[in-house]
C-alpha cells in the first residue's frame, strides 16, 4: 500500500500511502519522483507511526546517493 491512485490523484501522479496506519498523503508525487526513489515511498510511514518523526526523503537520498550516481 506505499502508493494509489485516488480520484484525486493529479494526472500522472501517486498518492503516498502510511504503510502502517493506512493515512494518505494530502499531496501527490509524480510517476518520475516515485521511480526516483521507490525504495523511499515503498516504506513509507506517516510521523505519527514513525514516533513523531517526519521521514525526509532529502536525507534518504544524501544517505543513498551512490545508488542515483552522484
Amino acid at each position: 500500500m506505499p502508493v494509489e491512485v485516488l480520484p484525486g490523484t493529479v494526472a500522472g501522479g501517486l498518492t503516498p500511502v502510511c504503510g502502517s496506519c493506512g493515512v494518505r498523503l494530502c499531496w501527490d508525487i509524480s510517476d518520475e519522483e516515485y521511480a526516483e526513489a521507490r525504495e523511499f515511498w515503498d516504506a513509507w510511514v506517516c510521523r505519527e507511526c514513525n514516533g513523531g518523526r517526519s521521514r525526509s526523503l532529502a536525507a534518504w537520498k544524501a544517505k543513498n546517493r551512490p545508488l542515483f550516481g552522484e
